[in-house]
């Protein structure tokens, strides 16, 4: 390891010493990052065969500026595919209707959304921006624990800005309407 040799220091203003300070060269920095890139790329299976000879081909932040997207490519099929790195985060908890509680998980919200928008002209990227806005809107709360009707609410009020047939389909289901007068109460709410 390269080293800075002896560098005078101010002391109180009017003294100086020496102190011998180790300070890793640039071309150490660029091995040891590359290093680092080569055990992340070993660590990343290739989910078409298993291999665990993977490299990235492209790095970019995700659109969402809260994660990093990368292209991988497999050393043994060929076959490309994408992940992404997001910051890991405190685990939230989501408190049920019954007072039961359950890790939150995101492919629930989205099985929701896109079951809400199943056969409407929403595009799939307006979807996912919908998805990442109440995912973040639920994490910038910094709880660790949500009921879960916070979140029903919160997917809601941003299903009623992308879609309204979408916002009545989640409504019938997430409300649990017993019969056409509740139904109809929600839609009166919904146009004013």
């Amino acid at each position: 390891m390269e080293s800075i040799e002896w560098l005078p220091v101010t002391v109180c203003g009017d003294r100086e010493s020496q102190i011998k300070q180790t300070v890793p060269s640039a071309k150490e920095i660029c091995r040891e990052i590359v290093a680092d890139r080569e055990r992340r790329n070993r660590d990343m299976k290739c989910p078409y065969c298993g291999n665990p000879d993977t490299r990235v081909i492209d790095s970019r932040p995700a659109e969402d500026k809260s994660s990093i997207r990368r292209r991988r490519s497999c050393d043994e099929c060929g076959k490309r595919f994408t992940t992404y790195e997001k910051v890991e985060t405190i685990p939230l908890i989501v408190i049920k209707k019954d007072n039961n509680r359950e890790q939150y998980e995101r492919a629930k919200i989205e099985n929701g959304v896109l079951s809400a928008c199943y056969k409407r002209p929403v595009p799939a990227q307006e979807i996912q921006k919908t998805i990442d806005a109440i995912e973040l809107e639920i994490f910038n709360r910094e709880e660790k624990e949500i009921p879960s009707s916070e979140i029903g609410e919160i997917v809601m009020n941003k299903l009623k800005d992308l879609d309204p047939v979408a916002y009545v389909r989640f409504a019938s289901v997430y409300r649990e309407f017993k019969d056409v007068n509740t139904f109809m109460d929600e839609l009166k709410t919904f146009l004013k």
